[in-house]
């Protein structure tokens, strides 16, 4: 299984007064059985860098979707002046039922709020077999 990760570092103000966020998200391929109950995961981590000359509070959202299932794990973190904090969350889970054989996406989004709006998306696969 080869790890796709997409990390994208963004700038929002002057270089000397500027808060920085490095995100990533990974979608893990899942694979289950028509109307079972198959666990899909996600993986995400956030590096969030704060020289804005105050400190400032970023909401961070980890979010998984495929078919019709939605987890999302939202929390606020305070990063002082000066300061770098890094952020881990390991697994976002979900379980989801399809009535239906075939392909499906899985995709994972990381979003920090307070730095930008753009989250890192990853996709991957969940197949339903009989």
């Amino acid at each position: 299984m080869k790890k796709i990760l997409f990390l994208l570092s963004i700038m929002t103000s002057t270089p000397s007064f500027a808060d920085y966020a490095w995100m990533t998200a990974y979608a893990e391929p899942a694979y289950g059985k028509v109307n079972e109950d198959i666990k899909v995961n996600s993986k995400h981590s956030v590096n969030i860098c704060n020289d804005t000359g105050i400190a400032k509070q970023y909401k961070i959202t980890y979010k998984i979707n495929c078919y019709n299932m939605t987890s999302i794990i939202e929390t606020n973190v305070n990063v002082p002046n000066d300061k770098c904090v890094y952020y881990s969350h390991d697994y976002n889970t979900g379980q989801v039922k399809i009535p239906v054989v075939g392909n499906y996406d899985i995709k994972a989004i990381t979003m920090v709020e307070g730095v930008n709006d753009h989250p890192i998306e990853n996709l991957a696969t969940l197949q339903v077999v009989y």
